[in-house]
């Protein structure tokens, strides 16, 4: 869940709406001295001062925001808990790692949460094998989205999106916020990451009609142009394909890889894969214990790949597939079955 606050924590979010009543109050355990409610900067809106942990704000919502309550701890722990101000009663209950309770955000907030600590129990538990952690990402990735499409209307949809924002493409991004309300599109995190998605739109370099050559280094230290695979008379379709062993979604797709490309390797299909790794030994690890027999290039730049500046990449998994014989880009983003069943549909 951590990853879940702390992403949360960066849609600072507050929309205008009619002013309305709002009271936060709670009973922290083991809380005393003073407490302060802070907006998503960090800015000191006001302060109460505990009586045996138990605390009251109260004031007018100007719109449904992201703020916190905590200390100031000059001398001691830090304690800040988010939570969404809403007109109505915001309850704080329990030790300083309660959920803020009362209003539709917070509870939707709160479930979400719930949840997703039962998640991360099965994902530690001593007993969970590798491929059950994997689909628990899976299950978590499914759980976010679900809840993103059934909150599109709200703070903390918005607040989920703007979590799912860095593993978005930009072109994803902008469509999720073509579909918010008229309200939502008029918020201050709606309107930071618009700006965000298109500015990264616009820095990109198009996605190209036909492929361009890239060169970079085997594990082996051989160097191997696209070019070179594109215009191997043995191959009818190559697919370069943008990932990384760090990249839990890439790695979930390996299996799809490997079917397609034991199904069709022989009637003319190749994988140019260009890994965003940094640490050799992590890349060549990943290909040799996941059976990856296809051609593997890196610069071991990161983000910062050569050949995923050249293609605009910002996140992955990402693929081309290219025909051979016109150099077109015939598909892209291919996921799960769908590469399988593009090339059926092509090679069959």
């Amino acid at each position: 869940m951590k990853k879940i606050l702390i992403l949360a924590a960066a849609a600072a979010c507050c929309m205008g709406c009619t002013s309305n009543r709002f009271v936060v109050r709670g009973d922290i355990r083991d809380f005393a001295g003073t407490l302060y409610l802070y907006d998503a900067n960090g800015t000191k809106l006001d302060s109460a001062v505990t009586d045996n942990g138990r605390f009251r704000f109260e004031g007018v919502c100007e719109g449904p925001a992201i703020r916190y309550i905590g200390n100031d701890a000059p001398d001691g722990e830090l304690f800040a808990q988010m939570f969404f101000l809403e007109p109505g009663t915001i309850r704080f209950e329990g030790d300083r790692e309660a959920y803020a309770t009362g209003t539709p955000a917070n509870d939707a907030r709160r479930a979400f949460a719930e949840r997703g600590s039962e998640l991360l129990e099965r994902y530690h538990a001593p007993e969970t094998t590798d491929t059950e952690r994997e689909e628990i990402e899976h299950e978590f990735e499914k759980m976010s989205k679900q809840e993103l499409e059934e909150n599109r209307d709200n703070i903390f949809g918005l607040a989920l999106l703007a979590q799912m924002a860095p593993a978005m493409s930009s072109e994803e991004l902008l469509a999720a916020l073509d579909a918010l309300p008229e309200q939502l599109k008029r918020n201050e995190t709606a309107t930071a990451l618009r700006r965000f998605a298109t500015e990264v739109k616009a820095a990109a370099p198009a996605r190209p009609d036909t492929y361009l050559d890239i060169e970079q280094n085997t594990p082996e230290g051989k160097s191997v142009s696209l070019r070179s695979v594109v215009e191997n008379p043995q191959n009818k379709y190559v697919l370069l394909d943008f990932w990384a062993s760090w990249c839990k979604p890439c790695m979930r797709e390996v299996p799809h890889l490997k079917e397609a490309y034991d199904a069709y390797r022989t009637k003319g299909f190749e994988i140019y894969a260009v890994s965003l790794d940094e640490e050799e030994a992590r890349w060549t690890e990943a290909i040799a214990s996941n059976g990856m027999s296809w051609i593997h290039v890196s610069d071991l730049g990161g983000f910062e790949n050569g050949a995923a500046a050249v293609y605009g990449v910002r996140s992955i998994p990402s693929n081309y597939l290219i025909e051979t014989a016109t150099g077109r880009i015939v598909a892209s983003d291919l996921r799960g079955a769908a590469l399988g069943e593009e090339l059926g549909r092509l090679l069959n």
